[in-house]
């Protein structure tokens, strides 16, 4: 059929089958034009099975134009589909992050949210939750903090440090389901220099310090040596015990306990004990 000319197509037309006429469709497409004549066009009906009849020229530019419109929304479709792959590779990337992933709005509302995301928002004693679509924190001064941020994040970038110092800490029903959040602005699709849409909220669950070495160098500054000391005489080991516990001469254990006294505003050894088994231990990203 690829080596046919056009006119034997349409003088051999009439009484042919109509599955003949599909090929020729699928070549030549909507319209031919017949010995190059473009004011002469042919159209092949691959269904009826009926002799070519004459297009006239309105039609036949109607035609050019709905070819041209198929070619348009084809390319667009693809572009749809591939749009879709890279979504749905983006998301099962997040799906595997460590930490939780929320995506929102500048009214809080939740337009994606990860597996380790949906888990915490579910958790009705989670420090922050939903609530008809829109994303919340249990604790108001929390909840303000966190529209703060999503608002300078939208509003051109990242928060001042000084904003949030650290991340922000959001507290739940108790220290055991304790958040530690950042957000940050999700780059628009449209251009690089448009502010952002939407942000991205990464929250991780963060659990009690056990360990009275690492609290105590969080809660008082304290060396590794002097915490591991102090350490010793929270656990009620005396001076003496202490130093010969850490290897230390007794010279050198006074003067760690003096340093400590130092920064733990104490100034017995009855008080620091008594202030070490009190404190309340910092936070740390759960394993």
């Amino acid at each position: 059929m690829s080596n046919a000319s056009v006119e034997s197509v349409m003088a051999s037309a009439e009484g042919t089958p109509a599955a003949a006429f599909e090929p020729v469709w699928e070549t030549l497409g909507a319209a031919a034009s017949p010995s190059g004549n473009r004011g002469s066009l042919w159209f092949i009906d691959g269904q009826q099975g009926r002799a070519p009849t004459r297009v006239d020229q309105p039609n036949a530019a109607l035609l050019a134009q709905l070819t041209s419109l198929r070619r348009e929304v084809e390319d667009l479709a693809r572009q749809a589909q591939q749009m879709k792959t890279q979504r749905d590779e983006a998301r099962g990337a997040l799906d595997t992050l460590a930490m939780a992933v929320v995506i929102v709005g500048s009214d809080l509302r939740v337009s994606y949210a990860n597996t380790g995301a949906s888990e915490i928002l579910s958790d009705p004693d989670a420090a922050i939750g939903l609530r008809q679509g829109r994303l919340f924190a249990r604790q108001p001064a929390d909840h303000r903090q966190i529209r703060r941020l999503v608002e300078a994040v939208l509003r051109g970038g990242d928060p001042a440090p000084e904003a949030c110092p650290g991340g922000l800490i959001l507290q739940g029903s108790d220290p055991a389901h304790a958040l530690s959040t950042r957000v940050m602005p999700v780059a628009s699709a449209r251009s690089s220099a448009s502010p952002p849409l939407k942000a991205m909220i990464a929250l991780r669950p963060l659990c009690l310090t056990t360990d009275l070495v690492v609290g105590s160098r969080q809660l008082f500054n304290l060396t590794e040596s002097e915490a591991r000391f102090a350490s010793a005489l929270a656990s009620g080991l005396s001076l003496t015990q202490a130093a010969q516990a850490q290897g230390v001469r007794i010279s050198t254990a006074r003067t760690h306990l003096a340093r400590i006294f130092q920064k733990t505003e104490t100034r017995q050894q009855s008080q620091l004990v008594s202030l070490l088994r009190g404190a309340v231990l910092p936070l740390r990203p759960c394993p």
